[in-house]
Formats: C-alpha cells, sequence, structure tokens
C-alpha cells in the first residue's frame, strides 16, 4: 500500500490538532468565491506574494474535494497556482525520474524508499535543506515528523527526505484474546507493561497455542501468523534492514548483523517447530481463529479483524524484545511514503511556503466540531472499532520504528527469504554465508544501474 503526496496531504489536513501555535483560526485570505470558512488555517500569507506562478506537485491522484478547500485557501493568499499531474503506480518511477531529468518542472513528490539514496547520487534529489529548516520549531515542535527518518535519509551529512507521523502505518502483533483465555496465558499486552514480552514468553504463548483441535492427528491451530519474514525482526530494537549503506555510500548485504541475525534465527525456530501457520491468507487465518497471533502491518486489515473478532477480542502488543534488546520495546517497521525534493524544483521559496502552509494547518487551534477532529473520531471507529487506548498505542510505537528499504532490492528479500528462512533444513549461519555472495551481486547490479549517469 503506497501513499502517495495527495493522500498526505489530504490526511495532514485532518490531523489531531497540535500545541504551539497560539492563533484563532481565521479567514486570512478574505472572502471570495471559495467557502474557506471550513478550514480556516489563519495562515499569515503576504497578499498575493507568488501572483502568477505555479507549483508542480504530481501524485498518483489529482485534486479531491477533501484538499480542495485547503489549495483554494492557498492560491487565493499567495496568488499561485498548484498545478497537479496524476500519475499511475505502475509507471510512477519511470514518470518521475523522466520528468525530473528533463527539468519539466516537478517541484516537489512523494517517493517510497527504493529511491533513496540510489537517487541521490543520480541527482534526482536535492537536500531538504535547500527548502526547509527541519529544526524550525513548526516541524520539530508539532509532533508531525516520524522520529529517526531523518537519519533514515542522511547522505553524506545531508537530509533528502522526511516523514508525517501522524498517518503512518507500522507493524505490531495483534491477537486474540479468547483463544489466550482458554489457553489460561498471560496477556501479552501486561506482561509487556511489565517488561516479561520476550522471545522466551512468545515462545511459551506458540507452543500453547498450537494444537490438534478435533484428535484427527493433524494440527489445525497455531500460534502464529502473519508476515513473519518482513515485519518481524526488528525485535533488537535496531535497523532490521536487509541493505546497509558505509560511511562512502556504498551498499552493503547486512542480514548477517548480529541485530538482524538474531530476530531471524529465533523466528525461524519457531517456524521449524511448528508454531507458524502458512497455508492460507495471514489475515483469514486469524479472522478463522486457525491462529491466535497475527503479526504485520495491523492497520491494512484491522477493519476485518474487528469485524470478525469484535474489538473487545482482538489485543495488540509490540514485537517481543529480543535478548540483546535492554529497551524492552522492539522497532516497528513503518510504512509510509516521504516528503522529498527534486533537482528540478523551480521556485523553493513557493515550496517552503505550501509545505510551511501544510503543517502550519495541522497546528491552527481548533474549533467545536473541527473537521481535523472529526477526521481522528472517524479514524478511531473505523480503524480500530472505537478503542482509543489502540488508536494511542500505534502512535506511541511511532517513536520506535524502523525504515523498509527492501523494496529497492526485492530479489535479495527473495534470495533470504526463500533460501534462508523457509526452504533450507541447514543453519541460518550457514545459508547466509551460502548466499551471500549472491546477494552482494544483486544490490551491487540494482544500485549501480539505478545511480549510473
Amino acid at each position: 500500500m503506497k501513499k502517495t503526496l495527495i493522500i498526505v496531504l489530504a490526511l495532514l489536513m485532518l490531523v489531531s490538532v497540535f500545541a504551539g501555535c497560539g492563533k484563532q483560526p481565521q479567514n486570512s485570505s478574505g472572502s471570495g468565491e471559495v467557502d474557506l470558512t471550513k478550514y480556516p488555517s489563519g495562515y499569515p500569507f503576504v497578499e498575493n506574494k507568488y501572483a502568477g506562478d505555479k507549483l508542480s506537485i504530481w501524485t498518483g491522484q489529482t485534486r479531491t474535494a477533501k484538499n480542495e478547500a485547503m489549495i483554494a485557501e492557498f492560491e487565493k493568499g499567495t496568488g499561485a497556482k498548484i498545478e497537479f499531474t496524476a500519475v499511475p503506480y505502475t509507471d510512477g518511477l519511470s514518470a518521475y525520474a523522466t520528468a525530473i531529468m528533463a527539468g519539466t518542472g516537478i517541484d516537489f513528490f512523494a517517493p517510497d524508499n527504493r529511491q533513496f539514496p540510489s537517487w541521490v547520487i543520480k541527482k534526482l534529489m536535492v537536500p531538504v535543506s535547500t527548502v526547509l529548516d527541519l529544526n524550525d520549531p513548526l516541524y520539530q515542535d508539532s509532533g508531525l515528523l516520524v522520529k529517526g527518518t531523518s537519519d533514515f535519509f542522511t547522505f553524506k551529512g545531508e537530509v533528502y527526505g522526511f516523514m508525517p507521523s501522524r498517518f503512518v502505518n507500522c507493524s505490531y502483533i495483534v491477537y486474540n484474546k479468547a483463544l489466550f483465555d482458554e489457553a489460561g496465558l498471560e496477556d501479552p499486552y501486561e506482561l509487556w507493561q511489565q517488561g516479561k514480552w520476550n522471545f522466551d514468553a512468545l515462545e511459551e504463548a506458540a507452543a500453547a497455542l498450537t494444537y490438534d483441535s478435533d484428535d484427527d492427528g493433524i494440527i489445525d491451530r497455531f500460534g502464529l501468523t502473519g508476515y513473519i519474514d518482513i515485519y518481524w525482526i526488528g525485535c533488537a530494537g535496531g535497523d532490521a534492514n536487509y541493505v546497509r549503506w558505509d560511511k562512502e555510500g556504498r551498499p552493503q548485504f547486512a542480514i548477517d548483523d548480529p541485530d538482524i541475525l538474531e530476530c531471524y534465527v529465533f523466528y525461524r525456530e519457531l517456524r521449524d517447530q511448528g508454531y507458524y501457520h502458512t497455508e492460507i491468507t495471514p489475515a483469514v487465518d486469524f479472522c478463522e481463529q486457525t491462529a491466535a497471533m497475527y503479526g504485520g502491518i495491523v492497520e491494512w486489515d484491522s477493519a476485518n479483524f474487528i469485524e470478525e473478532l469484535g474489538v473487545e477480542n482482538i489485543g495488540y502488543v509490540p514485537f517481543p524484545a529480543s535478548p540483546s534488546n535492554t529497551s524492552g520495546i522492539s522497532n516497528a517497521k513503518i510504512h509510509s511514503s516521504a516528503y522529498a525534493i527534486p533537482s528540478s524544483v523551480h521556485n523553493a521559496a513557493l515550496l517552503k511556503e505550501w509545505i510551511d502552509y501544510s503543517m502550519f494547518w495541522t497546528r491552527a487551534d481548533a474549533e467545536e466540531n473541527d473537521p481535523k477532529e472529526a477526521a481522528i473520531r472517524k479514524r478511531i471507529e473505523t480503524t480500530y472499532g472505537g478503542n482509543e487506548d489502540w488508536y494511542n498505542f500505534n502512535l506511541k510505537l511511532l517513536e520506535h520504528t524502523w525504515i523498509d528499504n527492501g523494496a529497492s532490492f526485492g530479489e535479495v528479500e527473495n534470495i533470504c527469504n526463500s533460501q534462508v528462512f523457509w526452504s533450507s533444513e541447514d543453519s541460518v549461519y550457514n545459508l547466509i554465508q551460502a548466499v551471500a555472495p549472491a546477494c552482494q551481486a544483486e544490490i551491487d547490479e540494482v544500485f549501480y544501474d539505478l545511480t549510473e549517469e
């Protein structure tokens, strides 16, 4: 699920209010043909400062009714025009790259993580600092940025991207409370609160919840399901990417790093013991109670979980902490697009005005029945079944995240999963040594092909 920029901007309009603005909302751009009273920002426009100029934003969607009033206020206040170009996702990478290299006027776009740092070296992206100051309180004090993402998007001392946080998806475990109660097991969330949710606790639960329910000699109930090979390896509390870059910007195969290896070994052992079910779609597995725990990007399937199990039967907990993790909380994988500045940006000042305006809008003091607050309430109702604690748990996890760059090197992930995780009976250590040359060769080929001038 890829979030395009227009979605992100629409969601930014609907984010809950943050402290620090101090101004009452007002229609700063004056009265006009478009009714702006439902979307007041109070942004201090310099009237018509950018009259006659335009801002080109390329996305996967065109302008929508949800953000039309925000755009109208900005255009009325600045005198500039915003142009959106709809680019189908399947054509996005080549279309973006071609247009940026041609200098045809893309000012802003939302690449996913596979463009970094390859597009930096290819000179398709410029440092965020050429347009914004991410240390400005507007960004740092608002709670809008995912912590740690600047580190991921830093290349040779420059930051090339940042992520808004409030609607980012992240990974964790949900579990069937009823099945845990029936098995006489302690609640995972309570164990986590006590600092006892670790590999041993998960293994104990998985063993107790894996059994033959109808005495036909075939195991038909399992402890675990989900996307185990992708999302369940941040338990050491560190970066869980297969690919990392050294100080010179060279990509390196990294699955043999201790913080990944420790998790990889543990989860393959759970699979080898038969606790992990993979016969059908994981979400279906969990809904049909074939498996008691589901790990992955929960928001993708939460509505189905709530409908099938009832919100009262759904528990939530981070992935368990590994033995080497002294923090007590694993890092959740986050799934979202980033903001980035293409090298074709033609008016950095106007772009800064647009991004500042977008961020400022989210911080304006709310009035009664403010649509931003209504959107948050709707999100809690539809995605979390009205459970505000569950929603806040998701926000808490965003303070402990890692960003997947595996999409850049899908074949590397396939090699690791098929040969190291799923197929062979050899040890993880031996298999990693065996596949490392092939993985590094694939990384080199993909990386250097992407960065060829």
